[in-house]
C-alpha cells in the first residue's frame, strides 16, 4: 500500500516539474540574457511557441506517462520522466531556434 502511494506521489511530482519546466527555462534564459530580441511578425510566433504550445505538449506527455503504472524495466523510467524531458527539450529548442534565426 505504501509503495503505491509513493508511486503516485512520484508521478505527480514529475508531472508538476514538467508543467513548470518551460516557465523555469524562460526565467533562467531571461536572467542570463539569453532570450533573443524578436520584432515584427516573428514576435507573435515566438510568443506562441514559448507560451502556448508547451501546455498541450505537457498534457500529451502526462497522458503517456500514465504508462509508468503498467510497464516494467527501463521503459518505466522513460515513461515516468517523459513530461519532464520532452518539455525541457522543447523549451531549449524554441529559445535556441529564435536565437539563431
Amino acid at each position: 500500500m505504501l509503495l503505491n502511494i509513493i508511486k503516485v506521489v512520484l508521478f505527480l511530482l514529475v508531472n508538476a516539474a514538467g508543467y513548470f519546466a518551460v516557465p523555469t527555462i524562460i526565467a533562467l534564459a531571461a536572467k542570463f540574457n539569453l532570450i533573443p530580441f524578436v520584432e515584427g511578425p516573428d514576435f507573435q510566433a515566438f510568443q506562441f511557441l514559448l507560451l502556448t504550445v508547451p501546455i498541450p505538449l505537457w498534457a500529451c506527455t502526462a497522458v503517456v506517462s500514465i504508462g509508468y503504472f503498467f510497464t516494467a524495466g527501463e521503459l518505466r523510467s522513460w515513461l515516468l520522466l517523459a513530461p519532464l524531458y520532452v518539455t525541457v527539450i522543447y523549451g531549449i529548442g524554441a529559445i535556441t531556434y529564435f536565437h539563431f534565426v
